[in-house]
C-alpha cells in the first residue's frame, strides 16, 4: 500500500502529489495526524518531514461553495 493510499484511507480525502516526494491532503481533524504517522511507520514508509498549513481564504471559499473566487474566474 502506498503512502497516498494510507493517507486517503485514514483521512477520507483525496491526496494530491505536489512534487515527486510531496503529498498534500486536507485534514479536518488534526487528531487523525497521529493515526496517519503511526500507520505510515508501521508500513515501513519513512518521512522526510511533515507540514501543517492553514487553508487560504480561496481554498475555504471553494470548499464551501464548490466554485472559485470571482478573481480566479476572470483569469480564465
Amino acid at each position: 500500500m502506498s503512502a497516498a493510499q494510507i493517507i486517503e484511507g485514514i483521512l477520507d480525502a483525496k491526496v494530491h502529489l505536489a512534487e515527486a516526494s510531496e503529498l498534500i491532503a486536507p485534514m479536518d481533524n488534526i487528531d487523525k495526524l497521529t493515526d496517519v504517522l503511526t500507520t505510515l511507520k508501521d508500513a515501513g514508509i519513512a518521512l522526510s518531514g511533515v507540514n501543517i498549513l492553514q487553508p487560504t481564504l480561496d481554498e475555504v471559499f471553494f470548499a464551501l461553495t464548490g466554485e472559485g473566487s470571482k478573481d480566479k474566474k476572470e483569469e480564465n
